[in-house]
């Protein structure tokens, strides 16, 4: 393994960390404190590899996602 390849495969699970803890705090600083009837779109449609539990609803709303979504129920940051 090269010099180069063998520092991505280090550097891998800190960028995911980080990559993680990003997202965690847009999801609590930026998306739950709006509005209940904030109306959300979705980026992938159902059937899509990219995520879990996908609805086939085109539409949604804040207070809709905080009730039913599993990535915006209450958890701790680790």
């Amino acid at each position: 393994m090269s010099a180069r390849a063998y520092a991505h495969r280090v550097t891998l699970p800190t960028y995911r960390a980080e990559l993680a803890s990003r997202l965690y705090d847009s999801l609590r600083d930026k998306l739950l404190p709006l509005p209940d009837d904030t109306l959300v779109y979705p980026a992938h449609g159902a059937g899509s590899l990219c995520g879990r539990n996908l609805s086939k609803e085109t539409v949604s709303t804040i207070g809709e996602q905080r009730r039913s979504n599993y990535a915006l129920q209450a958890m701790s940051r680790d």
